[in-house]
């Protein structure tokens, strides 16, 4: 494992953590003019040299830090950071931008797709299955692109609950989810869209 991977791993757990379930863009913004001591805690990560973007006040903060602390957002501030005893824990992130994490709103983290499309009875019958490989998959791309928490509008409830296990024990690294369900209504798919589908595809 890189020391880019573990780096940006802490990032994405602290900010899963705290920025997108707990703090604010308005408390964010307040911390910003807190005061600096000299020196972290033994075991917290600084990062530091970045751009702050805060969407509370739609500004720009130049030169920002951040601690790390027990997997949580620690302090933050603007100017010279604090000094880390271990040069390994302090990150230097210049030319970086960090921002709070976003949420998508809809996203199906546990289906991997449409599998079997079937008609019975005269109804449409659509399955979804799970796959590990590529629940895991897309949860670092969401990662990656800053979303840090999502919002699963239906699915497997088993398969979710296997998910937030996973999450939540550091298994599988992927954003925090709420569940929205299984699925009991979905709406009627007439035969013209599941075959305009493909055709669009050629």
């Amino acid at each position: 494992m890189s020391s880019l991977y573990k780096s940006v791993r802490k990032l994405a757990l602290a900010s899963r953590k705290i920025i997108a379930t707990t703090m604010s863009p308005a408390v964010l913004a307040a911390l910003l003019p807190g005061c600096t001591t000299s020196r972290i805690a033994a075991g917290a990560d600084v990062y530091y040299g970045f751009t702050l973007l805060d969407p509370a006040k739609e500004r720009r903060v130049e030169n920002a830090w951040l601690v790390v602390d027990g997997g949580r957002l620690a302090r933050i501030g603007s100017g010279r950071p604090p000094r880390s005893s271990d040069p390994a824990r302090a990150h230097d992130l210049t030319g970086k931008f960090v921002l709070p994490g976003f949420i998508d709103a809809h996203a199906h983290v546990t289906t991997s797709g449409i599998h079997k499309i079937e008609v019975r009875d005269g109804a449409v019958s659509v399955t979804m299955e799970s796959d590990d490989r590529i629940t895991q998959h897309n949860a670092r791309i969401a990662l990656a692109r800053g979303v840090t928490t999502v919002r699963d509008p239906g699915g497997d409830p088993d398969a979710g609950a296997r998910y937030d296990r996973l999450v939540a024990a550091h298994t599988w690294l992927g954003p925090e989810a709420r569940h929205a369900g299984a699925v009991i209504e979905p709406p009627p798919l007439s035969t013209t869209n599941i075959w305009l589908v493909p055709k669009r595809l050629k």
